[in-house]
Protein backbone atom coordinates (compact mmCIF):
# COMPACT_ATOMS: atom_id res chain seq x y z
CA UNK A 1 0.00 0.00 0.00
CA UNK A 2 1.05 3.60 -0.65
CA UNK A 3 0.80 4.42 3.06
CA UNK A 4 3.28 1.64 3.90
CA UNK A 5 5.58 2.70 1.07
CA UNK A 6 5.66 6.27 2.39
CA UNK A 7 6.46 5.10 5.92
CA UNK A 8 9.24 2.88 4.56
CA UNK A 9 10.78 5.92 2.86
CA UNK A 10 10.50 7.91 6.08
CA UNK A 11 12.22 5.16 8.07
CA UNK A 12 15.07 5.01 5.51
CA UNK A 13 15.60 8.78 5.39
CA UNK A 14 17.94 10.69 7.69
CA UNK A 15 17.21 14.28 6.63
CA UNK A 16 13.69 15.24 5.56
CA UNK A 17 12.42 18.46 3.96
CA UNK A 18 8.91 19.91 4.41
CA UNK A 19 7.51 23.13 2.97
CA UNK A 20 4.55 25.54 2.90
CA UNK A 21 2.84 26.26 -0.39
CA UNK A 22 2.61 29.87 -1.69
CA UNK A 23 0.17 31.95 0.40
CA UNK A 24 -0.12 29.14 2.94
CA UNK A 25 -3.40 28.54 4.73
CA UNK A 26 -3.91 26.73 8.02
CA UNK A 27 -4.01 23.33 6.31
CA UNK A 28 -0.64 23.95 4.66
CA UNK A 29 1.07 25.14 7.83
CA UNK A 30 -0.87 22.77 10.08
CA UNK A 31 0.05 19.70 8.03
CA UNK A 32 3.71 20.77 7.75
CA UNK A 33 4.07 21.33 11.49
CA UNK A 34 2.13 18.20 12.44
CA UNK A 35 4.42 16.15 10.19
CA UNK A 36 7.44 17.99 11.61
CA UNK A 37 6.57 16.92 15.16
CA UNK A 38 5.76 13.38 14.07
CA UNK A 39 9.09 13.00 12.25
CA UNK A 40 11.04 14.55 15.11
CA UNK A 41 9.42 11.98 17.38
CA UNK A 42 10.90 9.30 15.11
CA UNK A 43 14.36 10.77 15.59
CA UNK A 44 14.64 12.28 12.12
CA UNK A 45 16.42 15.48 11.14
CA UNK A 46 13.60 17.68 9.80
CA UNK A 47 13.59 21.08 8.09
CA UNK A 48 10.45 23.08 7.31
CA UNK A 49 10.88 25.96 4.85
CA UNK A 50 8.38 28.79 4.56
CA UNK A 51 8.30 28.73 0.77
CA UNK A 52 7.56 31.79 -1.32
CA UNK A 53 5.37 33.75 1.09
CA UNK A 54 5.93 35.58 4.33
CA UNK A 55 4.64 33.70 7.35
CA UNK A 56 1.23 34.71 8.66
CA UNK A 57 1.74 36.27 12.11
CA UNK A 58 -1.71 34.96 13.10
CA UNK A 59 -0.28 31.42 12.93
CA UNK A 60 2.95 32.22 14.77
CA UNK A 61 1.58 30.65 17.98
CA UNK A 62 1.23 27.17 16.46
CA UNK A 63 3.61 24.62 18.02
CA UNK A 64 6.73 24.49 15.85
CA UNK A 65 6.09 27.73 13.93
CA UNK A 66 9.30 29.17 15.36
CA UNK A 67 11.25 26.34 13.68
CA UNK A 68 10.19 27.28 10.14
CA UNK A 69 13.21 28.36 8.09
CA UNK A 70 12.83 31.57 6.08
CA UNK A 71 13.77 30.09 2.69
CA UNK A 72 11.97 29.01 -0.45
CA UNK A 73 12.75 25.84 -2.39
CA UNK A 74 15.20 27.59 -4.73
CA UNK A 75 17.27 28.74 -1.73
CA UNK A 76 18.00 25.32 -0.26
CA UNK A 77 20.55 22.72 -1.30
CA UNK A 78 18.65 19.58 -2.28
CA UNK A 79 21.73 17.47 -1.52
CA UNK A 80 21.17 18.22 2.18
CA UNK A 81 18.05 16.02 2.15
CA UNK A 82 17.12 12.40 1.42
CA UNK A 83 13.36 12.88 1.31
CA UNK A 84 11.05 15.77 0.40
CA UNK A 85 7.44 15.41 1.60
CA UNK A 86 5.25 17.80 -0.38
CA UNK A 87 1.92 18.33 1.41
CA UNK A 88 -1.30 20.16 0.56
CA UNK A 89 0.17 21.09 -2.83
CA UNK A 90 0.92 19.67 -6.24
CA UNK A 91 4.59 19.63 -7.25
CA UNK A 92 4.12 22.54 -9.64
CA UNK A 93 3.04 24.76 -6.73
CA UNK A 94 6.15 24.29 -4.63
CA UNK A 95 7.44 27.66 -5.78
CA UNK A 96 6.50 30.36 -8.26
CA UNK A 97 9.87 32.09 -7.95
CA UNK A 98 11.49 30.21 -10.81
CA UNK A 99 11.92 26.86 -12.54
CA UNK A 100 13.77 23.93 -10.99
CA UNK A 101 14.46 20.24 -11.34
CA UNK A 102 14.62 17.72 -8.53
CA UNK A 103 18.01 16.25 -7.75
CA UNK A 104 17.93 12.58 -8.88
CA UNK A 105 18.91 11.35 -5.41
CA UNK A 106 15.94 13.07 -3.70
CA UNK A 107 12.86 10.92 -3.05
CA UNK A 108 9.61 12.87 -3.44
CA UNK A 109 6.42 12.03 -1.57
CA UNK A 110 3.25 13.99 -2.37
CA UNK A 111 0.38 13.97 0.18
CA UNK A 112 -2.64 16.03 -0.82
CA UNK A 113 -6.42 16.19 -1.10
CA UNK A 114 -6.91 18.69 -3.95
CA UNK A 115 -8.80 17.40 -6.98
CA UNK A 116 -6.57 19.54 -9.20
CA UNK A 117 -3.52 17.48 -8.14
CA UNK A 118 -3.09 14.66 -10.65
CA UNK A 119 0.12 13.37 -9.09
CA UNK A 120 3.50 12.91 -10.70
CA UNK A 121 4.85 9.63 -12.11
CA UNK A 122 8.26 10.27 -10.56
CA UNK A 123 6.94 10.76 -7.03
CA UNK A 124 5.10 8.61 -4.49
CA UNK A 125 1.59 10.03 -4.54
CA UNK A 126 -1.06 9.82 -1.84
CA UNK A 127 -3.82 12.05 -3.17
CA UNK A 128 -7.21 11.50 -1.58
CA UNK A 129 -9.85 13.93 -2.81
CA UNK A 130 -12.40 12.45 -0.40
CA UNK A 131 -10.44 13.81 2.56
CA UNK A 132 -11.66 17.10 4.02
CA UNK A 133 -8.10 18.34 4.48
CA UNK A 134 -4.49 17.26 4.22
CA UNK A 135 -4.38 17.31 8.01
CA UNK A 136 -7.14 14.67 8.04
CA UNK A 137 -5.00 12.45 5.80
CA UNK A 138 -2.15 12.85 8.28
CA UNK A 139 -4.52 12.00 11.14
CA UNK A 140 -5.20 8.67 9.40
CA UNK A 141 -1.53 8.08 8.58
CA UNK A 142 -0.24 8.73 12.08
CA UNK A 143 -2.77 6.26 13.48
CA UNK A 144 -1.80 3.63 10.89
CA UNK A 145 1.90 4.17 11.54
CA UNK A 146 1.51 4.02 15.32
CA UNK A 147 2.69 7.60 15.83
CA UNK A 148 1.29 9.01 19.10
CA UNK A 149 -1.06 11.97 18.63
CA UNK A 150 0.60 14.40 21.01
CA UNK A 151 -0.83 17.76 22.01
CA UNK A 152 1.51 19.60 19.62
CA UNK A 153 0.50 17.37 16.71
CA UNK A 154 -3.21 17.58 17.55
CA UNK A 155 -3.22 21.39 17.76
CA UNK A 156 -1.83 21.64 14.23
CA UNK A 157 -4.10 18.94 12.81
CA UNK A 158 -7.36 20.30 14.19
CA UNK A 159 -6.63 23.81 12.94
CA UNK A 160 -6.12 22.65 9.36
CA UNK A 161 -9.22 20.44 9.54
CA UNK A 162 -11.40 23.19 10.99
CA UNK A 163 -10.43 25.86 8.47
CA UNK A 164 -10.44 23.64 5.37
CA UNK A 165 -14.04 22.65 6.05
CA UNK A 166 -14.99 26.34 6.24
CA UNK A 167 -15.35 26.06 10.02
CA UNK A 168 -17.41 22.87 9.53
CA UNK A 169 -19.80 24.61 7.14
CA UNK A 170 -18.64 23.32 3.72
CA UNK A 171 -20.06 20.16 2.18
CA UNK A 172 -16.70 18.42 2.78
CA UNK A 173 -17.54 18.30 6.50
CA UNK A 174 -17.86 14.52 6.56
CA UNK A 175 -18.66 12.24 9.45
CA UNK A 176 -15.00 11.22 9.47
CA UNK A 177 -13.94 14.87 9.76
CA UNK A 178 -16.26 15.49 12.71
CA UNK A 179 -15.19 12.33 14.53
CA UNK A 180 -11.53 13.25 14.02
CA UNK A 181 -12.24 16.74 15.35
CA UNK A 182 -13.81 15.27 18.49
CA UNK A 183 -10.73 13.13 19.15
CA UNK A 184 -8.31 15.96 18.39
CA UNK A 185 -10.27 18.38 20.56
CA UNK A 186 -9.72 16.11 23.60
CA UNK A 187 -5.99 16.07 22.85
CA UNK A 188 -5.81 19.83 22.24
CA UNK A 189 -8.22 21.55 24.65
CA UNK A 190 -6.55 24.91 23.92
CA UNK A 191 -7.64 24.82 20.27
CA UNK A 192 -10.24 27.52 21.05
CA UNK A 193 -7.42 29.96 21.85
CA UNK A 194 -5.53 28.85 18.74
CA UNK A 195 -8.55 29.59 16.54
CA UNK A 196 -9.16 32.95 18.21
CA UNK A 197 -5.59 34.01 17.42
CA UNK A 198 -5.87 32.83 13.80
CA UNK A 199 -9.02 34.91 13.29
CA UNK A 200 -7.69 38.01 15.09
CA UNK A 201 -7.70 41.07 12.80
CA UNK A 202 -5.42 44.11 12.91
CA UNK A 203 -6.79 47.57 12.22
CA UNK A 204 -4.83 47.77 8.95
CA UNK A 205 -6.65 44.68 7.72
CA UNK A 206 -9.95 46.30 8.59
CA UNK A 207 -8.95 49.23 6.37
CA UNK A 208 -8.19 46.82 3.53
CA UNK A 209 -11.54 45.08 4.04
CA UNK A 210 -13.31 48.45 3.79
CA UNK A 211 -11.49 49.20 0.52
CA UNK A 212 -12.36 45.77 -0.88
CA UNK A 213 -16.08 46.31 -0.32
CA UNK A 214 -15.90 49.47 -2.42
CA UNK A 215 -14.33 47.47 -5.26
CA UNK A 216 -16.99 44.76 -5.53
CA UNK A 217 -18.49 44.37 -9.01
CA UNK A 218 -21.58 42.23 -9.61
CA UNK A 219 -21.91 40.15 -12.78
CA UNK A 220 -25.32 38.50 -12.63
CA UNK A 221 -25.04 35.64 -10.16
CA UNK A 222 -21.39 36.15 -9.31
CA UNK A 223 -19.20 38.99 -8.06
CA UNK A 224 -15.56 40.05 -8.10
CA UNK A 225 -13.65 42.39 -5.81
CA UNK A 226 -10.77 43.85 -7.81
CA UNK A 227 -8.14 45.80 -5.82
CA UNK A 228 -5.13 47.30 -7.57
CA UNK A 229 -1.73 48.16 -6.14
CA UNK A 230 -2.55 51.79 -6.89
CA UNK A 231 -5.82 51.53 -4.92
CA UNK A 232 -3.93 50.44 -1.83
CA UNK A 233 -1.27 53.12 -2.27
CA UNK A 234 -3.95 55.80 -2.38
CA UNK A 235 -5.42 54.51 0.88
CA UNK A 236 -1.98 54.07 2.53
CA UNK A 237 -2.61 50.34 2.95
CA UNK A 238 0.40 48.04 3.13
CA UNK A 239 -0.09 45.50 0.31
CA UNK A 240 1.61 42.85 2.44
CA UNK A 241 -1.45 42.59 4.67
CA UNK A 242 -3.91 42.29 1.77
CA UNK A 243 -5.75 38.96 1.83
CA UNK A 244 -7.68 37.86 -1.25
CA UNK A 245 -8.87 34.69 0.48
CA UNK A 246 -10.28 36.63 3.43
CA UNK A 247 -12.40 38.85 1.17
CA UNK A 248 -13.57 35.92 -0.96
CA UNK A 249 -14.55 34.08 2.21
CA UNK A 250 -16.72 37.02 3.26
CA UNK A 251 -18.33 37.72 -0.12
CA UNK A 252 -19.41 34.10 -0.64
CA UNK A 253 -21.81 34.54 2.29
CA UNK A 254 -23.76 37.24 0.43
CA UNK A 255 -27.16 36.09 -0.79
CA UNK A 256 -27.29 35.92 -4.59
CA UNK A 257 -23.53 35.54 -5.08
CA UNK A 258 -23.30 31.92 -6.20
CA UNK A 259 -19.60 32.40 -6.96
CA UNK A 260 -17.20 35.13 -5.87
CA UNK A 261 -13.62 36.08 -6.50
CA UNK A 262 -11.15 38.55 -5.06
CA UNK A 263 -8.22 39.83 -7.12
CA UNK A 264 -5.48 41.66 -5.23
CA UNK A 265 -2.47 43.21 -6.95
CA UNK A 266 -0.15 43.17 -3.96
CA UNK A 267 2.72 44.39 -6.13
CA UNK A 268 2.73 45.62 -9.74
CA UNK A 269 1.88 42.83 -12.19
CA UNK A 270 1.38 40.21 -9.44
CA UNK A 271 -2.29 39.49 -8.78
CA UNK A 272 -3.42 36.98 -6.16
CA UNK A 273 -6.84 35.56 -7.03
CA UNK A 274 -9.07 33.68 -4.62
CA UNK A 275 -12.39 32.09 -5.61
CA UNK A 276 -15.27 30.72 -3.53
CA UNK A 277 -18.51 28.96 -4.42
CA UNK A 278 -21.78 28.62 -2.53
CA UNK A 279 -22.65 25.45 -4.43
CA UNK A 280 -19.97 23.45 -6.22
CA UNK A 281 -22.58 21.76 -8.41
CA UNK A 282 -23.42 25.17 -9.88
CA UNK A 283 -19.95 26.71 -9.73
CA UNK A 284 -16.89 24.47 -9.44
CA UNK A 285 -14.25 27.14 -8.89
CA UNK A 286 -11.39 24.64 -9.17
CA UNK A 287 -12.16 24.47 -12.92
CA UNK A 288 -11.83 28.24 -13.20
CA UNK A 289 -8.57 28.28 -11.21
CA UNK A 290 -7.16 25.37 -13.22
CA UNK A 291 -7.95 27.15 -16.47
CA UNK A 292 -5.88 30.09 -15.23
CA UNK A 293 -2.96 27.91 -14.11
CA UNK A 294 -3.90 27.53 -10.46
CA UNK A 295 -5.78 24.93 -8.47
CA UNK A 296 -7.73 24.10 -5.37
CA UNK A 297 -11.07 22.70 -4.30
CA UNK A 298 -14.49 22.76 -5.93
CA UNK A 299 -15.66 25.38 -3.41
CA UNK A 300 -12.38 27.21 -2.80
CA UNK A 301 -9.51 27.71 -5.23
CA UNK A 302 -6.92 30.27 -6.27
CA UNK A 303 -4.18 31.31 -8.63
CA UNK A 304 -1.37 33.86 -8.96
CA UNK A 305 -1.52 35.83 -12.20
CA UNK A 306 1.57 37.74 -13.32
CA UNK A 307 -0.22 40.48 -15.26
CA UNK A 308 -1.38 44.02 -14.63
CA UNK A 309 -4.63 44.07 -12.65
CA UNK A 310 -6.77 45.06 -15.65
CA UNK A 311 -5.48 42.15 -17.76
CA UNK A 312 -5.78 39.76 -14.83
CA UNK A 313 -9.42 40.78 -14.41
CA UNK A 314 -10.16 40.15 -18.08
CA UNK A 315 -8.49 36.73 -17.95
CA UNK A 316 -10.57 35.80 -14.91
CA UNK A 317 -13.78 36.97 -16.59
CA UNK A 318 -12.87 35.01 -19.71
CA UNK A 319 -12.28 31.85 -17.68
CA UNK A 320 -15.59 32.28 -15.87
CA UNK A 321 -17.49 32.93 -19.10
CA UNK A 322 -15.88 29.88 -20.70
CA UNK A 323 -17.06 27.78 -17.79
CA UNK A 324 -20.61 29.18 -17.67
CA UNK A 325 -21.41 29.17 -21.38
Amino acid sequence: MIEDQIFDEIKKANSILLHLHPSPDCDSQGSALAMYHALMGLGKKVTVIKGDSDLDPNMAHLPGADKIVAKNFLEIDQKDFDLFIVQDSSLDRITTKGSFEFDPHLTIVNIDHHASNKGDPKSINLIDTSASSTTLILFRLFKKWGIPLTNTIARNLILGLYTDTGNFVHSNTTKEALLAAVELRDLAPEFHDDLAKVHMMKFELLQFESLAYKKVEKFGNYALAVISFEDMQKENIDPKIASASMIAGILVKVEGFEMVGCLVEDKPNFVKCSFRSQDADKFDVSIIANDLGGGGHRMAAGVLLKYPITEAKQRVLSAINKYTT
